[in-house]
């Protein structure tokens, strides 16, 4: 993505969800809403929204770039802890706020044989629809299965990776 096209993408996110894929290169046990996670090495992927102050430039900068001043959410400790982000499947759209689609999205990912769930209640304390927000990767081509998923929401997806995300903010 060049720089002027970059601005462009970015300036006119706004709010909406996003699916993170993240990598782990080693096993870790982290403890995320009270339960201890057994992570094996893999692709997983967490299901956020973006519908508060500065949407999903905010958002995504804060993951895939590492500009948090304070752990926050779940997804902020699970970073921490080990898993590396390797790219974002921005989905725009005011209208994916309110109401939430987020849990449907999330349900989507339960739904195909590409993801399974991990744990319960990560990322969805206020969920009462979806059991997770957190999926392991049970598939070797992972971006197009999300990019699939990210289909059931209406809205274009727009993928960025760190180098072309984080360059230049």
């Amino acid at each position: 993505m060049t720089q002027r096209n970059q601005g462009r993408v970015l300036g006119s996110l706004g709010r909406g969800l996003y699916l993170l894929l993240l990598e782990l290169g080693r096993s870790i046990d982290p403890v995320i809403a009270g339960q201890r996670l057994a992570l094996g090495p893999g692709l997983y992927v967490y299901v956020g929204s973006a519908c508060g102050p500065g949407g999903l430039r905010a958002r995504l900068s804060r993951h895939l770039c590492g500009r948090r001043r304070r752990l926050h959410w779940h997804i902020d400790k699970l970073i921490v802890a080990g898993l590396s982000p390797r790219l974002a499947i921005a989905i725009p759209g005011e209208k994916l706020c309110k109401p939430r689609a987020e849990p449907y999205l999330a349900l989507a990912l339960s739904a195909t044989r590409a993801f399974t769930p991990v744990g319960r209640g990560i990322g969805s304390s206020d969920d009462k629809i979806a059991p997770t927000h957190l999926y392991k990767c049970t598939v070797p081509r992972c971006r197009e299965a999300l990019l699939v998923a990210s289909l059931v929401l209406p809205g274009l997806p727009v993928v960025l990776e760190p180098s072309d995300f984080c360059n230049g903010f």
